[in-house]
């Protein structure tokens, strides 16, 4: 709960959205990857439709800065996790699921 409460000043402070208790924060994401070398690959999950509809998720508007890229609508990331691929090497996951 204390988290919760210096996440919320900290967003304010910031003007970063505030987070909810369940989305991948910067601070979580950065001591993952503090034990991770550079030249790690980062993976994720696709999310199909249906998750959408059937679940009722909701999307965030995002700007992207990238004109590659373009707007998008994205879903909070869950958490992230150090997994390895089909041949044991090491990778970055991050999932989108609640």
């Amino acid at each position: 709960m204390l988290e919760q409460g210096e996440n919320r000043i900290l967003a304010s402070i910031t003007g970063s959205r505030e987070p909810l208790e369940w989305y991948l924060t910067v601070g979580a994401l950065k001591q993952m990857l503090e034990r991770l070398p550079d030249c790690t690959p980062v993976f994720y999950e696709r999310l199909e439709d249906e998750y959408f509809k059937r679940l009722g998720w909701k999307t965030v508007a995002i700007r992207s800065p990238d004109p590659i890229c373009g707007d998008m609508q994205c879903v909070p990331a869950f958490t992230a996790y150090v997994g390895t691929d089909e041949d044991g090497h090491k990778v970055l996951a991050l999932t989108a699921h609640y």
